[in-house]
C-alpha cells in the first residue's frame, strides 16, 4: 500500500489503494461505459485485510469479491479522495 501513497501523476499525489466497497463502486460505474483505456476485467487488490495473510480483491468483470493470499500478482487501481 505504501507504493500508492508515493504514486504521482503529473505531480498530483494523495493516491491510495481503494477499499473493497470503493472498487465495487468503480465496477458499477463502469457498466455504462468508462473513459479508462485497456482491459479492466481482472482482479484488483483492495486495501482491506481479510486475515494476517489474505486481503480482499474485486474482479472488475463482474464485481465479485474474494479473499486471496497477499503474494498473488493482482493489479492495483489507485484512487484519490477528492473534496
Amino acid at each position: 500500500m505504501s507504493r500508492c501513497g508515493a504514486y504521482s501523476i503529473s505531480g498530483i499525489g494523495g493516491w491510495k489503494l481503494p477499499s473493497k466497497d470503493e472498487l465495487q463502486a468503480l465496477h458499477r460505474a463502469m457498466r455504462g461505459g468508462h473513459p479508462f483505456a485497456g482491459d479492466h476485467s481482472r482482479l484488483y487488490w483492495s486495501s482491506e485485510a481479510a486475515s494476517d495473510y489474505r486481503a480482499w480483491s474485486v474482479h472488475m468483470s463482474d464485481g465479485s469479491m474474494g479473499e486471496y493470499l497477499r503474494f498473488y500478482n493482482f493489479l492495483a487501481w489507485p484512487v484519490r479522495n477528492v473534496q
